[in-house]
């Protein structure tokens, strides 16, 4: 999945920045529109509370345990949310199971795997939540993760996620895959293309620039800052998806068919969410 020789290129000191702190201004949209949840965790000894921590300050809090079957009362008492408890041993157990199967000459995506069949195997053993939460934790293995992506992402893709304020570049996101692995991170800052107005044939000029540099067939797809926050904030995504693609506010290159299926059906499920969620 994760080539041993990933290609890691201009990626940008600015362009790097925005990427990395998108996702939490999202999140602080998503957040105005719904009040935040509060979570407590609690690390606990059998009948003895060792640490209990709101996760959102940072602040020891006081709780009255009767152990880890009785976390709707510690719920209650405390007023939050959500209340994960971890058994002292279960961060040292997660680790053991996953070291025990794993392959240190796998890629980095398959070890993290392996800490996740870890939490998946204390999962109501050492590792509680209220709301309880699933039964069990599924956990799909490496192969069936391989086969999901190969029959998604055509082979020999060079992938281009633009971000764009006013059709000009924002931030951008280059990923190589081929062969089943992905072999390059990079950005449009390795085509000289960073803040590039990407409007009026432009952005079709920017997949060739990246075809001609790394090989591939370029799949693109830019979409306005804008419409990104009215996703994150709206109660219906699935209509701020569609006028988009109407609108021009998203625009795709060679994007498959199955690309383009999906981003319906994740805005269809995200509307959905939100309308049970608001009740």
């Amino acid at each position: 999945m994760l080539a041993k020789d990933i290609t890691v290129i201009d990626l940008g000191g600015d362009n790097w920045s925005r990427l990395l702190k998108l996702p939490r201004e999202l999140a602080r949209v998503r957040s105005a529109e719904a009040p935040a949840r509060r979570v407590l965790l609690v690390v606990f000894e059998g009948l003895r509370v060792l640490k209990a921590i709101d996760l959102l300050d940072g602040t020891e809090v006081e709780v009255d345990w009767m152990g880890s079957w009785r976390l709707d009362r510690v719920a209650r008492r405390t007023g939050y949310d959500v209340v994960v408890a971890l058994e002292n041993s279960a961060l040292a157990r997660v680790c053991g199971h996953a070291q025990r199967g794993m392959d240190f000459r796998a890629d980095m995506l398959e070890q993290w795997g392996g800490y996740l069949k870890g939490v998946a195997r204390e999962w109501r053993r050492t590792i509680f939540t209220w709301p309880p939460g699933p039964s069990r934790i599924p956990v799909p293995s490496a192969g069936m993760v391989q086969a999901a992506v190969s029959a998604l992402v055509p082979d020999n893709t060079i992938g281009l996620l633009a971000i764009t304020e006013r059709g000009r570049a924002w931030a951008s996101l280059v990923l190589g895959y081929s062969g089943g692995d992905l072999w390059l991170l990079s950005s449009l800052d390795a085509v000289d293309m960073e803040e590039a107005d990407l409007r009026e044939g432009r952005l079709q000029l920017a997949c060739e620039m990246l075809a001609s540099r790394f090989g591939g067939r370029v799949r693109a797809l830019a979409i306005e800052r804008d419409l990104l926050f009215k996703i994150a904030s709206t109660r219906v995504p699935a209509a701020e998806v569609l006028w988009g693609l109407n609108s021009g506010e998203i625009k795709t290159i060679d994007y498959p068919r199955r690309w383009k299926a999906l981003l319906v059906a994740a805005s269809l499920l995200g509307t959905r969410v939100r309308k049970n969620g608001r009740g």
